[in-house]
């Protein structure tokens, strides 16, 4: 594992364990093999929402880490110029936001669908396409957003760079996902 491989993993895995909570199993909290985790096989653990605002101000410092590592690794890996890397982190965050938005409105919009359709009684025909003909019009606003990103990318990147950050960018995702899964085997929270 190359050296950069190994921070991001570490810091993929303090994350996971900086929001890490007892997890509840049928309403009981189970065995973790952690001593300070099984402590609460004996005392009721503290509300979920009060364990993540006490762990997010540690979880948004790690985040934070990660992501200031992603971009001098990123910018390193690419051969950005400064300008070229300020820019790209520019464009990169505004897609994120429209993303983010875009997945908002996604999951609000199914959950209506979901009311609709598995709701008493029948459903509302024009309801649902509107809400379908909404639904599509966001998934479109994600795809408008993913295109004018590589438009603007393809105005200020070479070839080479570009290249280099679709391959930057899988091994990045990829290493992150290894992480989370190994904390996850360790923990015995393999999901099914």
């Amino acid at each position: 594992m190359t050296p950069g491989a190994s921070v991001l993993l570490a810091g993929a895995l303090l994350l996971a364990r900086a929001v890490g909570v007892p997890c509840l199993v049928g309403g009981q909290v189970r065995d973790s093999g952690s001593p300070a985790q099984d402590s609460a096989l004996r005392h009721p653990p503290p509300a979920f929402d009060t364990l993540r605002a006490a762990a997010r101000p540690r979880a948004d410092e790690l985040r934070e880490r990660i992501e200031d590592l992603r971009r001098r690794r990123m910018a390193e890996y690419l051969d950005l110029t400064e300008s070229q890397s300020h820019s790209l982190e520019r464009r990169l965050e505004e897609l994120r936001r429209r993303q983010r938005a875009a997945h908002r409105e996604r999951e609000r919009l199914l959950a209506e669908l979901r009311r609709e359709v598995e709701g008493e009684g029948k459903a509302d025909e024009p309801a649902l396409r509107r809400r379908l003909d909404a639904l599509r019009r966001t998934e479109e606003d994600r795809e408008r957003a993913l295109r004018e990103f590589h438009a603007a990318l393809s105005r200020e990147l070479t070839a080479e760079q570009r290249a280099r950050l679709q391959l930057f960018a899988e091994r990045f995702q990829g290493r992150m996902a290894e992480g989370i899964r190994q904390l996850r085997e360790r923990r015995g929270n393999v999901p099914r």
